[in-house]
């Protein structure tokens, strides 16, 4: 579940909590947007779907029960909560403490 996460941050620039709590309703596919209903400043943000994120969300099969884009292993019915572990994983595995989350949220034009 991880990597469409940092796929997503990395291709969107959303922030953690953002995706997270990214629902299916929030994300429409044809028009190739996701709205962010309220994000850091208060205001509602529209955010273009690549085509990196567009195939990644495509896959993914949360998308079938009309709840959260990432939902928790652990609670039917609420969002994926804790990616820290997973995320200190990741930047040992690259050699890089230095590296945090939010470093991601930034639009890339970094394809895996």
């Amino acid at each position: 579940m991880f990597r469409p996460i940092l796929l997503c941050a990395i291709h969107s620039g959303m922030r953690r909590g953002e995706i997270l709590n990214l629902k299916w309703s929030d994300v429409d596919f044809r028009a190739r947007l996701i709205t962010v209903r309220i994000a850091k400043s208060g205001k509602q943000r529209k955010i273009p779907i690549d085509d990196t994120l567009f195939s990644t969300l495509a896959k993914l099969t949360s998308r079938f029960a009309n709840g959260f884009v990432f939902p928790s292993p652990k609670k039917a019915g609420a969002p994926y909560q804790d990616i820290h572990h997973t995320w200190d994983d990741w930047s040992e595995r690259l050699g890089s403490s230095m590296c945090a989350f939010t470093t991601c949220d930034t639009p890339s034009p970094v394809t895996w």
